[in-house]
């Protein structure tokens, strides 16, 4: 099917009315094969509907987003919305559903279920195969994504016995003491605040279940997040009458807020001059990001101290300053100063770690607390050779003034820390979808498991010895 085609078809499966806007179409090939995206936004009723075809018009994604819409409809029971959502799938792959299986079902909000079918070989599970459909409690269709079925599966004609497999794991397992932010959305009961744990690190990412496939070993990470590079302390730059905004170009008597984005424990906003909204003609998806994002500087604060976490400036213009890399380095540190008053007591220069490019320099830095390595606690700081302002900030995860009240020595032992990761352990086999040459397939390996834990395991608290999971 042509484009066109494609899109009547679209705006047929998406039931799309006159209410509705285009706002991006956009297709594209790849190794003969193409797809079709498009996507259409009602502003009266905040809902956005984005629709994804194959060639030949089978449909491979829809995304359905309503904003605050109310619904006085009653809540539906979880086999009917289960009958709801294999309805909506045998609509569009009638001849292929009876291939896959119900494999998982997850609650994704208070008011929206995910069914996952997946296809199976040896009982067991292939991924990125069969599908998964998003339905409200009220029966509303709002995601769908179909992988297809799965190709190439290796099938070994021996397999290394499960006992000696979880031996290798557990003779190359080490504990890794770190520092991390607890934060909710990544881990299970999180409570936002730094903890001194152990991380448990095995020397094999996946051990073949064939045992005449060599096994590759992963590169113990000794020195966690760039702390056995070369440090500098950071000297405290002079003290310069400039605020956040000036050393981000950000005028705000001449910008205007475009837009605003709860991220959940982040707000994000974007600013553009409205001198500088770009003139786009075209709807593909690279003209969709072009009117969004051209001439915008976006910043990202942690919703409970207010701190900037993240700034990302798509600004376009070209100063007349030529600065070198020691005049954007001071510029890194005013800005950095200018975020933590005391940033020589927190962080390191990484000057082994830093990098060039033609618009500037970008700026390494490490947090740390009496040497022990803190997980997500690198800042990476961008400065324009042209503008003298900062382009790109990556923020640390914690506030570092919240390490004061980290206790520094672990009650719980390294040692005893592996016991309990060695009492919860086990291995399963499981399907791993790999490429070569361009191609998938698929081979059976041993993964390390944790049955009796309600999720995969991420560190031992060293105080409590508390198993801390992944959300």
């Amino acid at each position: 099917m042509n484009k066109e085609e494609l899109k009547i078809k679209a705006v047929q499966v998406a039931e799309i009315t006159n209410n509705y806007e285009l706002e991006v179409e956009d297709y594209s090939e790849k190794k003969g094969k193409g797809r079709a995206f498009f996507s259409w936004r009602n502003n009266k009723v905040y809902d956005c509907i984005s629709i994804e075809l194959d060639d030949k018009g089978s449909l491979i994604s829809i995304s359905r987003e309503m904003i605050n819409r109310l619904d006085h409809r009653v809540k539906m029971e979880e086999e009917q919305l289960k009958e709801i959502a294999l309805g909506f799938v045998k609509d569009h792959y009638s001849e292929v559903i009876h291939l896959f299986e119900l494999n998982e079902i997850i609650k994704e909000s208070d008011d929206l279920i995910r069914f996952i079918y997946i296809q199976k070989e040896l009982h067991i599970a292939l991924p990125y195969s069969g599908f998964y459909v998003d339905v409200t409690h009220k029966g509303d269709i709002v995601k769908f994504h179909y992988y297809g079925i799965a190709e190439n599966i290796i099938k070994p004609s021996e397999t290394i016995n499960k006992k000696n497999a979880k031996e290798i794991y557990l003779n190359n397992l080490k504990m890794n003491l770190l520092i991390s932010n607890l934060n909710s959305d990544k881990y299970e009961e999180g409570d936002h605040l730094p903890h001194l744990v152990y991380e448990p690190q095995f020397k094999i990412f996946r051990l073949p279940a064939d045992p005449r496939i060599s096994v590759v070993n992963q590169e113990y990470d000794e020195n966690l997040n760039g702390s056995n590079l070369d440090r500098v302390s950071l000297p405290i730059p002079i003290e310069r009458e400039m605020c956040i905004e000036d050393l981000i170009g950000l005028d705000s008597s001449a910008f205007k807020k475009i837009r605003e984005v709860d991220l959940g424990s982040t707000l994000g906003t974007v600013w553009r001059m409205e001198e500088d909204t770009p003139v786009v003609s075209g709807r593909d998806i690279s003209s969709f990001f072009q009117k969004r994002n051209e001439n915008t500087i976006k910043i990202i604060k942690d919703k409970q101290t207010g701190k900037i976490k993240n700034i990302f400036s798509f600004m376009n213009k070209k100063g007349s300053l030529k600065l070198n890399k020691e005049n954007c380095y001071e510029i890194a540190l005013q800005f950095l100063f200018k975020l933590y008053p005391q940033a020589n007591e927190y962080f390191d220069f990484l000057p082994t770690k830093n990098e060039t490019s033609k618009h500037g320099f970008m700026f390494h830095f490490r947090m740390t607390h009496d040497g022990i390595p803190i997980r997500y606690g690198n800042v990476e700081v961008s400065v324009n050779l042209s503008t003298g302002t900062v382009d790109h900030y990556m923020g640390p995860e914690l506030d570092p003034e919240q390490l004061i009240s980290i206790n520094k020595v672990p009650t719980i032992t390294r040692l005893q820390a592996k016991e309990i990761v060695k009492s919860e352990f086990d291995v399963e086999l499981q399907w791993e979808r790999e490429i070569e040459d361009g191609e998938h397939y698929y081979r059976l390996v041993y993964k390390p498991v944790f049955p009796s834990l309600s999720g995969e395991l991420a560190f031992i608290e060293s105080q409590s010895g508390e198993c801390i999971l992944k959300r």
